[in-house]
């Protein structure tokens, strides 16, 4: 990432560079705590001649979560803590973007503790943040044309072709002509954008 970073930042030293969390991208912790990632190496920011530019990014699909408490504590631990400049145990004190989550676009998803938590604490943080996904459906994926964005993994083509009908994760509907839930948007997503926007 190193070299990767060093000559991104060569090419175009306006932009800012995304540093990808370990663990399928679902961890940031041990760079904002410069706890040891193997063979004695640790993140240091201060190494980086452009280290106004680093962002850290991580994904969190914990929709489980049983308390928001639980879960804000959760996304602490992976990373959020590099927000925090008054925690003695965060060594580099960078900006963090959830890059990824995302729920079902139906009631509930949208007032399950996990979307509902992340719709307040991320604005709280001043975080910036992405959701999964936009589009309703794919061109094509795991072999099928026009794949409807759903939630979960199929364990057969049956299997999915089966449940497409089920825990639709795309905001937009499958032709993408309008939102797949217009209330569910609006309660969700759009309250979020203000709330980060204000």
């Amino acid at each position: 990432m190193v070299l990767a970073a060093n000559a991104v930042n060569a090419a175009n030293p306006d932009i800012l560079i995304f540093l990808g969390g370990m663990n399928s991208d679902t961890s940031v912790g041990p760079i904002a705590r410069a706890s040891n990632l193997g063979g004695g190496v640790v993140f240091n920011k201060t190494s980086f001649a452009y280290a106004d530019k680093l962002v850290l990014e991580l994904h969190a699909y914990e929709n489980t979560a049983t308390s928001c408490d639980s879960l804000e504590s959760y996304l602490y631990q992976l990373g959020f803590d590099a927000l925090n400049s008054t925690d003695p145990t965060v060594v580099n004190v960078m900006p963090v973007v959830m890059t990824e989550f995302g729920y079902s676009q139906d009631a509930s998803g949208v007032d399950s503790i996990y979307a509902t938590c992340l719709k307040s604490y991320l604005p709280s943080q001043q975080a910036g943040w992405l959701v999964w996904v936009l589009a309703g459906s794919y061109y094509i994926r795991s072999g099928i044309q026009d794949y409807d964005d759903t939630w979960g993994e199929a364990r057969s083509k049956s299997d999915l072709l089966e449940n497409l009908a089920d825990f639709h994760l795309g905001i937009l509907n499958h032709d993408w002509s309008d939102y797949r839930n217009v209330t569910v948007f609006k309660e969700g997503i759009a309250e979020m954008i203000s709330a980060s926007l204000s």
